[in-house]
């Protein structure tokens, strides 16, 4: 019998969120239920190319749970990937939510204006578009920079500012490594 060797490639796009902290040591974000939003999920693939559905599926992915993701000064906070299909998407219609919250180690005194009684804030941003869209094979990795200005709003505190996420990597999404050979048996 003959060694048939195939190859896999990735076909879809991962997209990831990281949440750098400017707040100043002593301070850790807890970023919890995040969420990705409105992206298609429905399309088909003839071997080479996507063609989105004629009727788009929008879907959630959620990014983190649980205890969700924790942000420093000296560590970002970067969530799980969601493995999405490659698209080109409009302005405003893919969108993250997300729980944040700023907690204080016992060497931070608080100063400032009030928190909501939970200490956190529900947040919900735009994802700014991509040029070509989410390509297949590739990794998109979008940053937002929390501090208390942008973050924090003087003139209504339980109201907190909107948050802007720039896309600051984009990584060929690599191929698997080998893991040596595999027989398939194809019928004789």
């Amino acid at each position: 019998m003959e060694v048939q060797k195939f190859t896999f490639n990735h076909i879809l796009s991962m997209v990831r969120l990281t949440f750098e902290s400017e707040f100043g040591d002593g301070i850790t974000l807890t970023i919890k239920d995040v969420k990705l939003k409105g992206s298609n999920s429905k399309g088909s693939y003839d071997g080479t190319t996507w063609t989105p559905a004629a009727q788009a599926v929008p879907a959630d992915y959620t990014l983190a749970t649980g205890e969700g993701v924790n942000a420093t000064v000296s560590a970002d906070a970067v969530t799980e990937g969601a493995i999405v299909l490659p698209q080109n998407y409009a302005e405003n219609t893919v969108t993250v939510t997300f729980k944040v919250a700023a907690v204080y180690d016992e060497s931070q005194e608080y100063v400032g204006g009030d928190y909501p009684v939970d200490g956190s804030y529900d947040i919900e941003a735009t994802l700014p578009v991509v040029d070509g869209g989410w390509a297949k094979a590739n990794r998109y990795n979008y940053v937002a920079k929390l501090n208390r200005e942008n973050t924090v709003n003087p003139d209504d505190p339980n109201t907190p500012k909107p948050i802007e996420f720039g896309l600051t990597k984009v990584t060929e999404w690599p191929a698997y490594s080998e893991a040596g050979d595999a027989s398939v048996n194809a019928g004789e």
